[in-house]
């Protein structure tokens, strides 16, 4: 799931090139960064998560830079990955898939307030669950 691509324009300058994408707006979406806080329970919400990122890592795609801000839900709950420029195909690459995950949980920790960590560690196992899970299709 990502935002519905409508133009693209690509720039080329010798080897180097510059590039453009407009993409459909995703109705009242917030990035995963701006869902963290401790007023209700959103495990639900993390499995889900968990399962989008494991549903993208079966097709063999790893994101450059999974992080909590490149991470949209949508005003129902769905999750959209945004920022996919320097994304790679790695099939069965489960090392990168890992890091991957990693690179994730470093984004969180910086974001997360400190003295809702222990909701950090609740969060991330319901991400994990939903990850080891698989796709929801």
């Amino acid at each position: 799931p990502v935002p519905w691509p409508l133009a693209a324009l690509c720039r080329r300058d010798g080897p180097f090139y510059t590039g453009w994408l407009l993409t459909r707006r995703i109705a009242e979406a917030l990035p995963l960064a701006d869902r963290i806080d401790d007023r209700h329970d959103d495990s639900d919400l993390w499995l889900t998560v968990g399962a989008t990122i494991r549903l993208f890592h079966e097709y063999g795609l790893v994101h450059a830079d999974l992080n909590a801000r490149n991470i949209l839900v949508g005003a129902a709950d769905d999750i959209h990955l945004i920022d996919l420029d320097r994304a790679r195909l790695r099939a069965g690459d489960t090392r990168a898939f890992q890091a991957n995950l990693r690179r994730l949980r470093r984004s969180l920790e910086k974001l997360w307030p400190a003295p809702l960590s222990d909701r950090l560690e609740a969060c991330w196992t319901a991400l994990r669950r939903g990850y080891e899970q698989g796709p929801l299709r």
